[in-house]
C-alpha cells in the first residue's frame, strides 16, 4: 500500500474490510496496533478481519473444481482441433474433385 499513512485509520480499515479487501484492512489494523498495542478493541477487529479473510480464501475443493474445468476445456479444445482437421481434409478433397 502507499507509504502515506495519513489514511491509515480505523474507519479506512473498516471500509476495506467491508469491501473484502482483506490485505489492505489487515495492513492498516496492524499499523494501528503497532502505534497503540494496548487497544484491545483494535486487536479484536484485526482478529475478526483475519478470520473473515481466512474463511473467504478458496479451499482445496475450489482448486479441484478449477482443475476439473481445465481438463474439460482441454478435451474440448482437442475435439475442436480434430474437427478442424477433418474440415480441412474435406475441403481439400472437394477442391481436388
Amino acid at each position: 500500500m502507499t507509504e502515506d499513512r495519513v489514511f491509515f485509520t480505523r474507519t479506512m480499515a473498516r471500509v476495506y474490510a467491508d469491501q473484502k479487501k482483506w490485505d489492505l484492512a489487515i495492513e492498516i489494523y496492524r499499523y494501528l496496533l503497532s502505534r497503540d498495542p494496548e487497544d484491545a478493541r483494535l486487536a479484536e477487529e484485526l482478529s475478526a478481519v483475519q478470520e473473515a479473510a481466512a474463511a473467504a480464501a478458496p479451499g482445496p475443493e475450489h482448486l479441484t473444481a478449477l482443475v476439473s474445468e481445465w481438463v474439460e476445456l482441454m478435451i474440448a479444445l482437442r475435439r475442436i482441433r480434430s474437427l478442424r482437421g477433418v474440415q480441412r481434409s474435406i475441403h481439400e478433397a472437394l477442391i481436388r474433385e
